[in-house]
């Protein structure tokens, strides 16, 4: 669900559960990034694939190169963009 669909009092619930968890598990990282996409180049908004993947490893990359493993659970946009690539192949990419 996007959070812009919730409601007020699913996002107090999501924001405690959120909360609690991270409490719990202090090892747990979040991140979140915000594109104004009118400031984003025509050929990148054109595939919604290709700017969230080109997010992820905005995020991603400095975290994750020095560990040799972690877990990623991304949405239905890391599938293939137009280039052929799956966000975990654009991630291997810059990660080798």
């Amino acid at each position: 669900m996007k959070a812009s669909l919730a409601v007020e009092s699913q996002k107090l619930e999501f924001s405690f559960a959120v909360n609690q968890m991270l409490l719990s598990h202090p090892k747990i990282k979040i991140d979140c990034i915000v594109a104004k996409k009118e400031n984003v180049k025509t050929h990148i908004r054109a595939d919604a694939n290709k700017l969230y993947n080109y997010m992820c490893k905005l995020v991603m990359i400095e975290y994750v190169k020095q560990v040799p493993q972690f877990v990623f659970i991304p949405d239905k946009r890391s599938i293939k963009v137009e280039s052929g690539n799956s966000l975990s192949d654009y991630l291997q990419i810059h990660l080798s």
